[in-house]
């Protein structure tokens, strides 16, 4: 219950001029969400009740702004005992529960989900399932795709006789989200949709590199996208992302149980730029190579084209999590450079002006000297 005897107000930054988020951690007793997970965890989960358990987690997540670091633990071990039934159930419990579910408790605050990463892994933990309810979720229809305001996921159908390129388009905005799929690597008829998000095109000579035991398995690819790298930021070494920020949304494409890499063809990812005063971008994806912490790769990708101030396209030989990387330091100092380098031309212009209104005053004075003089003889 909220307390009557605590208040909490929104503060304004003197620096941005914009409005923090309000401390509310006085303001909310939040035990009984502690009482209520493990309530739930406590229970079996099977096909049958996966249902009113996926709705309740969904409920409590709603409060997720108000999550501790227990809290955390408690709800990805509640997800991971529904991810296995998953295959099993249909696909609007999964969606509509348990995808919302992980999409609000993306709204923790992110000192929350570091403190629950560093003490169980837990936001790792929570990557690997929102990976695995696109390759596990059933197929009902032809393809699939659903976007909340966090996290989105696309799923299709493929067969490497028919296959003819895949995209995947997603945009995160303010009052609305938006997720278009489509069975072609370029939608012709959708080229003006196309400018006003991000997406990832694979090329339709994708099934050409399968091995021989891989062809059978190609039978769906999936996608899924989030609005911003804060997942990622709590997984990875900090000192290592201190000089770089993301500055794009997270894009990800894989094939189920195989790795695709070494394309001919690349695979073509378009970025709409979060921050559009950037200059310094690189191509990057999640190298989670075993025995290493995850860290964003530029190996295999390149920028093919860049639209200063809206987007990038990035072209890259294989499939995995792609972003676009900013240099932090660069642009900080690009900032830095751009006051002296005003105030500079500031004076520059102020003094043209001077000698330009010297400049008129000399001549209409000479101009009245000359009159003055010609008429005078």
């Amino acid at each position: 219950m909220l307390s009557s005897q605590t208040k909490t107000s929104l503060k304004c930054s003197p620096f941005t001029g914009i409005w923090q988020e309000p401390d509310m951690s006085e303001c909310y007793n939040t035990e009984w969400i502690t009482r209520r997970l493990k309530n739930i965890r406590s229970q079996v989960i099977d096909e049958g009740n996966i249902g009113d358990i996926s709705k309740e987690v969904l409920n409590v997540s709603q409060k997720s702004v108000y999550f501790k670091q227990q809290d955390i633990d408690l709800a990805v071990d509640i997800l991971e005992k529904m991810a296995p039934l998953i295959s099993n159930v249909s696909a609007n419990i999964t969606l509509d529960n348990i995808l919302l579910g992980i999409n609000n408790i993306m709204n923790t605050p992110e000192k929350v989900l570091a403190e629950a990463e560093q003490a169980d892994r837990s936001v790792s933990r929570l990557l690997d399932i929102i990976e695995t309810i696109p390759e596990k979720i059933p197929l009902e229809e032809q393809q699939v795709t659903a976007i909340y305001s966090n996290l989105g996921i696309g799923v299709a159908k493929v067969n490497k006789d028919t296959f003819d390129g895949l995209f995947y388009g997603v945009f995160y905005g303010t009052n609305e989200t938006e997720a278009q799929l489509y069975n072609h690597s370029h939608p012709d008829s959708q080229q003006e949709d196309i400018q006003t998000i991000s997406f990832i095109s694979l090329p339709k000579s994708l099934p050409k590199h399968l091995k021989v035991e891989e062809i059978s398995a190609f039978s769906r690819i999936f996608f899924f996208s989030t609005s911003d790298d804060k997942l990622y930021r709590v997984t990875q070494n900090s000192s290592a992302n201190a000089n770089t920020k993301i500055n794009s949304y997270i894009i990800a494409a894989n094939v189920a149980n195989i790795s695709v890499s070494n394309l001919d063809e690349p695979v073509n990812i378009s970025f709409l730029l979060i921050n559009q005063n950037v200059t310094s971008l690189k191509c990057v994806y999640l190298d989670e190579t075993p025995g290493e912490d995850p860290h964003w790769s530029t190996k295999g990708c390149k920028i093919s084209d860049y639209v200063p101030g809206k987007k990038v396209v990035c072209s890259c030989d294989h499939l995995t999590s792609f972003a676009l990387l900013m240099d932090v330091h660069r642009n900080e100092d690009d900032v830095k450079h751009v006051k002296p380098i005003s105030i500079i031309s500031l004076i520059g212009c102020g003094i043209s002006v001077v000698f330009l209104v010297l400049t008129i005053i000399i001549h209409v004075c000479f101009k009245q000297w000359l009159l003055c003089y010609t008429t005078s003889f």
